[in-house]
């Protein structure tokens, strides 16, 4: 949760600073991961009405899409 309020934070105030572009979207990016892989082990952790196959396609699905864009970032 708190990776995300800094992903946030980080967003609005990005003109206000006088971070470099390109240290800013390191530390955004960075942030962002670490939110989906907290999101993915926390979700694995939690015992509900969703079955494990599910829950683990569901995980590798977030899993894949970030992997996809931080490799598109550094490509680009």
């Amino acid at each position: 949760m708190w990776a995300i309020f800094v992903v946030a934070l980080l967003g609005a105030l990005r003109r206000r600073t006088g971070v470099s572009f390109r240290n800013w979207q390191i530390g955004h990016t960075g942030f962002a991961a670490v939110a989906a892989v907290g999101s993915v082990v926390h979700v694995m952790l939690i015992e509900g009405t969703m079955e494990q196959i599910s829950k683990l396609l569901l995980c590798a699905l977030v899993i894949a899409v970030t992997l996809n864009v931080l490799a598109n970032l550094r490509d680009g």
